[in-house]
Parts: C-alpha cells; sequence; structure tokens
C-alpha cells in the first residue's frame, strides 16, 4: 500500500512538472502541450459585459464573458473573450446567437466570437491605440454566411462620459471558381462601429 501511495505522489509531481503556466500576453504562438495560457494580469477583464450600437432602426448587441481555461483539443488550455450577437437591420432582426452563451462549450473557439490575442499601438495592428493601450483582436464568424473576419480588433473607449468599445469589423474576402455562384455577403457590414456598455 505505501509503494502504490509513493508512486501516486511521484506521478502527481511528475504530471504537476509537466505543465506549465503561460501568461497569455507572453503567448508566442508556439503552442505547448498541456500548457495552460492564463489571463495571470486579468486584461480580458475589462472587455468582459453588454455593448449596444444603434443607427436609427438598425442595431448590433455584443455580449462578451471570459472563459477560464478553455480545453483546445485537449493540446493545451487557455482564457479566452468568447461571444455572441444580435444584429438588427431596418426593425427586422437578422441574426441572434445571443442564447448559445448559456452554453458551456469546453472548446471556446466554437462560439461566434472567441479570442485573446492582447495587440497594443508597437504591434502594428492597431495604430489607433494609444501608447500604454491594450486592446484584443479576436475571431468572428457570421454563423448564417458562414463569413470570416480577416479582423476584428476591440478597443475600449469612453463614448459620450459612458464605457464603450469601438470595435473594427473586416471580413476575409472568399473566392470561387467562375461559373459557381459566389459565396453569400456577410449579414453585419465591414466597418468601424461603437457599442455602449450597458449597466
Amino acid at each position: 500500500m505505501k509503494n502504490i501511495i509513493k508512486l501516486l505522489f511521484l506521478f502527481t509531481i511528475t504530471v504537476s512538472c509537466k505543465a506549465q503556466t503561460i501568461d497569455i500576453q507572453n503567448d508566442n504562438g508556439d503552442e505547448i502541450h498541456g500548457a495552460y495560457y492564463k489571463d495571470i494580469q486579468n486584461v480580458l477583464d475589462p472587455f468582459v459585459g453588454t455593448y449596444i450600437y444603434t443607427d436609427g432602426t438598425t442595431s448590433l448587441k455584443i455580449v462578451l464573458q471570459k472563459k477560464i481555461m478553455s480545453s483546445m483539443n485537449n493540446y493545451y488550455y487557455e482564457d479566452l473573450i468568447v461571444g455572441e450577437y444580435q444584429y438588427i437591420k431596418n426593425g427586422t432582426e437578422i441574426a441572434n446567437t445571443l442564447s448559445r452563451l448559456a452554453i458551456n462549450r469546453a472548446d471556446g473557439t466554437n462560439y461566434s466570437i472567441h479570442g485573446n490575442n492582447i495587440i497594443t499601438n508597437s504591434s502594428g495592428i492597431c495604430p489607433e491605440c494609444a501608447p500604454n493601450e491594450k486592446a484584443i483582436s479576436l475571431g468572428f464568424v457570421d454563423d448564417l454566411t458562414d463569413n470570416v473576419t480577416d479582423s476584428f480588433i476591440v478597443r475600449r473607449v469612453i463614448e459620450g462620459g459612458q464605457p464603450a468599445i469601438k470595435i473594427i469589423i473586416l471580413w476575409a474576402i472568399s473566392g470561387h471558381l467562375k461559373g459557381t455562384p459566389s459565396s453569400p455577403e456577410p449579414n453585419i457590414p465591414g466597418g468601424y462601429y461603437t457599442l455602449i456598455k450597458q449597466p
């Protein structure tokens, strides 16, 4: 019995030594098997919330949540921002995936919005970012048309004295063979949007 306890103790220590916790801000893209890319400094937390853009009878609602230790095919784990959206155009609801947030998906990339790529002014991706500002680059899938963004950048701002996010949506260009139908256009037009954080 003592030998079994010793073996279990050694096994636990061995497994613990192999697992690494890495700050998501230090993720260089080389995913390490068993590693946990953790939001150690809680950089993702300020982005969590419900945000709404309105322009007359057109609106875009985005809900962002933080998902802790999302499994990436059990190869590695990471903290992510995940989200879903509702888009209303000229008073007609075009898309609404908000109910998906009630489903606890082990793999956070199965949400319409997901990611944790911290970007700064010096990264070259966010030239409008202030020198010490941290924005995030996420993935965004238009579930009705299967369009995927080439770039979806989220910045925290103050708009009219209220907390808000400024986003840029750039859809990836999809090609098609001559004589075949082209892919449907994304439901949400690409461009810049300012969404006010809801209480």
